[in-house]
């Protein structure tokens, strides 16, 4: 757990008991219990959050490079040898 062993959790337990005391030792472990479980449940809001907003952002670059493809294939439909962005580009005269 947390990559201490046993004896090393045991010796911060008593520690803990003999600075804090029983009654206080009971309170800060709650108080401590109930911020890590606010903790948690913010960080999976926040997890989820991003993937909701990673999900809209790649909808919304999806169709804006639709669009921009559309709009280029509009814009080359007039020049000679473009059929369907198969285009194949002339190289040098002469050369193999």
């Amino acid at each position: 757990m947390f990559g201490i062993s046993f004896t090393e959790f045991a010796v911060i337990l008593i520690a803990a008991l003999l600075l804090l005391g029983p009654r206080e030792l009971v309170r800060t472990s709650s108080f401590l219990g109930s911020k890590i479980r606010e903790l948690k449940a913010f960080a999976g809001n926040l997890s989820s959050e991003l993937k909701r907003c990673e999900g809209e952002f790649r909808s919304a670059q999806s169709e804006l490079l639709n669009e921009a493809s559309s709009d280029l294939k509009t814009g080359f439909a007039g020049v000679p040898g473009f059929k369907d962005g198969a285009s194949k580009t002339p190289g040098p005269e002469g050369r193999s």
